[in-house]
């Protein structure tokens, strides 16, 4: 359903979990960037350390989030992403 919405919505960023029922978290993102080359990615896990290098197909700029984590964390890895100043937020940037 992600490849879903991602053909019928214009998006700039996905976050994604590494362990997902139907494929891994990697599968997915490379299917994603292969429809949107500019798409920005976030990788969570769970699971341990993980090493997204060029042999993963995504390069080294995608960051991975340890679960659990804090949301300052997330929200200050989403503004890094999508360069939102500091006047702006993440819920109005969503929203609006």
């Amino acid at each position: 359903s992600a490849l879903n919405c991602c053909d019928e919505n214009a998006v700039t960023l996905a976050l994604v979990d590494y362990m997902l029922p139907d494929m891994d978290g990697l599968a997915l993102s490379k299917q994603l960037r292969a429809k949107n080359p500019t798409l920005e990615l976030i990788m969570m896990t769970g699971g341990g350390e993980m090493n997204l290098n060029e042999e993963s197909g995504l390069g080294s700029d995608v960051p991975i989030l340890q679960k659990p984590f804090l949301m300052g964390d997330l929200i200050a890895l989403v503004q890094s992403k999508m360069q939102i100043g500091e006047g702006n937020s993440v819920s109005s940037v969503a929203s609006g």
